[in-house]
C-alpha cells in the first residue's frame, strides 16, 4: 500500500460500525485450526471531527485492506469440485461428501466406478455453492465425459477450463428470468437456515373449459335483475336503518352479514383450476438433524414465487388452485425408526421456557387453565386455519422478496373438526369471531 494511500482522510462511514477487528486476524500468530471468530472493535459515536478519532479509522482501514491481501483458499483435504456439463444443463460433483448434500443433489452411480458416489446439482444449487465458497466449479469437456464412462478413479481437474461465478450465473440462470427470482427465493431461505427441495414435478394444470356465451335476450335480462336487485337493497337498508336501534353489538353484526362465512370444504377446492403461471416451487422444512430426503415428512412450508412486474399479484382462485397442489402425505408412507433421545444433562432455552409455563399453569385454578386453553386454541385456528391448508409466496417487487402465508380459515369456526376440539374444552353455542353477548330472554345470538 502507497504512501499516499495511507494519508488519506476518512470520513466517518456507518458501515465500519460493527466490523470485526481486521487486526487480530492479521496478527502472524493466527493459527488456521483456530474456529473462533474475532472479537468486534468498539463501535464508533457519530463523527466529532477529532484527530483521534480520524486516525483509529484510519488505522482500521489499513487493518481491513491488509487482512484482504491474505491468500484464500481451500485446504486439499477439503477441496470439492463440481463440473458443469452444458449437455445436461446441471453440474456434477464427481466425489461428493460433507453435509452440504442433506438436502441438495441427487444421487449418482457411476456405471464402471463402484467406489466413488457422485452427485448432480441442479442449476440454483450448482451457483448457491459455489456463490459461498464450498465447491469449486470446472467446465466439463470431452475427456471428462470419457472418464465418466471409463473405470478410472482419479482426473487431473486443472486440465479443465476453472468457470468464474459470472460465467456460471450465464449458463445455470441467466437466461431464465423466473428462474433468476426462484434462486434468489431458494438462496434467502438456505442462508436462513432452512432445509429445501426444489419441486421438480411439473405443476397440476387443468384446462380451463371454454364456456359458450349467453344470448344477448339473457344477459339483458340479468342485468334489469341486478339492477332492480340493487335498487331494492337500497330501499330496505334506508327503511330498517332509519327505524331501527340496537342496542348491542352482536344485532349490529348480525345486521351488517351480507355473506355467509367460508366454511372449508375439499371439494371446493377441487373445482378450482391451476394456473399455469402459479405454481409452488419449493418445499421447505424447519431445520432438523433427523431430515432424510430420501424419506422428507410433509413440508412446513411450500412456497411459490410470483414476480409482480411479470404477472399480477394472486387472486382468489389462484390460491385455491395452489392449495390443491400441496402436498399432505408423505411420499413414502414406510415409518422411519425414531432414535431414542439421549439422556443428556443440558436443556435448551426452550426447553426451560416450556417448563416454567407449564409450572404457572399447573398453579392455576384448573377452570382458569382450562379457560386459557380454550383461548389459545381459539386464537391459533382463527389465524392458521383448522385444516393446515397454507402456501407461502416469494412476491419478488424489483429485487425486494417479501414472503406472505396464504391460509385458509374460518372466521364462524363451524367445520365439525374446529368445533369438537372447542367443545371439549368449553362448551359454546358458537366459537366465531364476533363478540356475544346475551340479548333476548337471556338467549345468545351469535353469527
Amino acid at each position: 500500500m502507497s504512501e499516499n494511500q495511507e494519508t488519506l482522510v476518512l470520513e466517518h462511514d456507518p458501515f465500519l460500525d460493527e466490523v470485526p477487528d481486521w487486526s487480530t486476524i492479521n496478527q502472524p500468530a493466527l493459527k488456521t485450526s483456530d474456529k473462533t471468530l474475532p472479537k468486534r472493535e468498539g463501535k464508533f459515536a457519530d463523527a466529532d471531527g477529532s484527530k483521534t478519532q480520524q486516525e483509529r479509522l484510519q488505522e482500521s482501514r489499513i487493518q481491513m485492506y491488509l487482512a484482504l491481501l491474505h491468500i484464500r483458499g481451500h485446504h486439499v483435504r477439503l477441496l470439492m469440485i463440481a463440473v458443469w456439463c452444458p449437455s445436461q444443463k446441471r453440474a456434477l460433483v464427481p466425489h461428493a461428501k460433507g453435509s452440504f448434500f442433506r438436502d441438495i443433489g441427487a444421487a449418482y452411480t457411476y456405471q464402471r466406478k463402484k467406489k466413488l458416489q457422485g452427485m448432480w446439482l441442479s442449476p440454483m444449487e450448482a451457483v448457491y455453492l459455489t456463490e459461498r465458497g464450498s465447491i469449486v466449479m470446472y467446465l466439463a469437456d470431452s475427456a471428462f465425459e470419457r472418464f465418466m464412462k471409463s473405470s478410472e478413479t482419479d482426473f487431473d481437474y486443472d486440465l479443465l477450463r476453472r468457470l468464474p461465478l459470472s460465467h456460471l450465473y450465464s449458463l445455470a440462470v441467466g437466461s431464465d428470468p423466473d428462474l433468476v427470482d426462484r434462486y434468489h427465493t431458494y438462496a434467502l431461505l438456505k442462508r436462513l437456515g432452512y432445509l429445501i427441495i426444489e419441486r421438480t414435478e411439473s405443476a397440476v394444470q387443468i384446462p380451463r373449459k371454454s364456456e359458450p356465451k349467453e344470448p344477448l335476450w339473457r344477459r339483458f335480462w340479468m342485468c334489469l335483475v341486478s339492477l332492480a336487485t340493487n335498487l331494492a337493497r337500497t330501499i330496505y337498508s334506508a327503511v330498517y336503518f332509519g327505524r331501527t336501534h340496537h342496542f348491542n353489538y352482536t344485532l349490529v353484526y348480525q345486521s351488517l352479514r351480507l355473506v355467509q362465512s367460508h366454511t372449508p370444504s375439499q371439494e371446493r377446492l377441487d373445482e378450482c383450476p391451476a394456473d399455469p403461471r402459479y405454481r409452488i416451487s419449493f418445499d421447505v422444512w424447519k431445520p432438523s438433524s433427523a431430515f432424510s430426503k430420501k424419506n422428507p415428512p410433509v413440508p412446513d412450508f411450500q412456497v411459490g414465487v410470483v414476480n409482480v412486474a411479470r404477472v399480477p399479484f394472486p387472486s382468489l382462485s389462484v390460491i385455491k388452485g395452489l392449495w390443491r397442489q400441496m402436498k399432505t402425505t408423505t411420499t413414502n408412507e414406510t415409518p422411519r425408526k425414531t432414535k431414542p433421545k439421549s439422556q443428556s444433562k443440558f436443556v435448551s432455552k426452550k426447553e426451560q421456557r416450556q417448563q416454567k409455563h407449564a409450572e404457572r399453569q399447573s398453579n392455576l385454578n384448573p377452570s382458569v387453565r382450562k379457560r386459557n386453553e380454550y383461548l389459545s386454541l381459539k386464537d391459533k385456528m382463527l389465524k392458521s386455519g383448522t385444516t393446515g391448508t397454507k402456501v407461502v409466496l416469494a412476491v419478488v417487487d424489483t429485487g425486494i422478496i417479501n414472503l406472505s402465508i396464504f391460509s385458509e380459515t374460518e372466521f364462524a369456526l363451524t367445520s365439525p373438526c374446529s368445533v369438537e376440539k372447542l367443545n371439549d374444552l368449553e362448551e359454546r353455542s358458537s366459537h366465531g369471531i364476533v363478540w356475544e353477548e346475551k340479548v333476548e330472554n337471556d338467549r345468545t345470538v351469535a353469527i
